[in-house]
């Protein structure tokens, strides 16, 4: 098999798209949305486009005659930057429940945690005047094309033999197949209680080629929630997506040949 036909999604690495994300217990209140939209000036120069997102709410009446009534309610602030054909290239969107920064233009680690260290140094000091944040989140999505015949393609040469995140059987597919592994563990920053790691794999044919898409998700539970009073949380949420950065890294490096990981410079 010539894996010169394995085209990861931007050549030089497979990174079709990362998100980084903070969550918090209960609601952020209109209020809240209202002064993240009041950043779009601060944003501009990154994230140009702002839009505030509508969602419907229904008032529920124990009247069995009273029919239910719907309103509109704030839902999220978006914060965009598109391509020049429309398509999206980055966007921070802070909802009732979390927020994130999702970049599909990547191009390297360092700049992705900069930007959104820079967004974050001027949304969470609002967040966190409303919610603690209680969880800090990363979610790679990696993605491959295979250039020739599906019945060529062997994927012992693509995935690491033995690896504990594939079942065994997945190697003597020849048709599509998905694999989604998950599990719990004690977190390896300080101020970690607990890591969510998910690893989904999915082969799949798209527009006659068979596709490879790895998506693997960590959510580091804090030990203690995140509050304004903590005046080193920046420092802190930096760190710990660094951390889960390191971890994304080596589950890929156990899910992947050496020959793949070499050929995005995973190591």
């Amino acid at each position: 098999m010539n894996l010169d036909l394995l085209l990861p999604f931007a050549k030089a690495h497979a990174v079709q798209s990362v998100a980084l994300a903070a969550e918090w217990q209960g609601e952020l209140s209109d209020q809240t949305l209202l002064r993240i939209h009041s950043l779009a000036k601060k944003f501009e120069s990154q994230l140009p486009k702002v839009e505030l997102q509508k969602m419907m709410q229904i008032n529920l009446t124990p009247n069995p005659h009273q029919v239910p009534q719907t309103f509109p309610a704030l839902g999220a602030v978006v914060f965009q930057k598109t391509t020049d054909l429309g398509a999206v290239a980055q966007q921070f969107a802070v909802s009732r429940a979390n927020a994130a920064l999702i970049i599909n233009d990547y191009t390297r680690w360092a700049p992705a945690l900069q930007l959104a260290m820079a967004v974050y140094a001027e949304a969470l000091p609002i967040i966190l005047a409303d919610k603690a944040v209680n969880a800090i989140a990363l979610q790679y999505t990696d993605a491959f094309t295979w250039k020739d015949d599906p019945e060529l393609l062997d994927l012992s040469q693509v995935f690491r033999p033995g690896s504990k995140y594939i079942p065994a059987n997945a190697f003597g597919q020849l048709g599509a197949w998905h694999s989604h592994y998950g599990y719990v563990e004690n977190g390896a920053h300080p101020a970690e209680k607990e890591r969510l790691n998910n690893i989904n794999i999915n082969v799949a044919d798209v527009a006659g080629e068979r596709t490879i898409q790895i998506t693997s998700v960590h959510r580091a539970a804090l030990d203690k929630p995140l509050r304004a009073s903590n005046n080193k949380y920046l420092e802190l949420v930096e760190s710990l997506q660094n951390e889960l950065h390191i971890a994304n890294k080596d589950i890929l490096t156990q899910v992947l040949s050496d020959v793949v990981a070499e050929k995005i410079k995973l190591k």
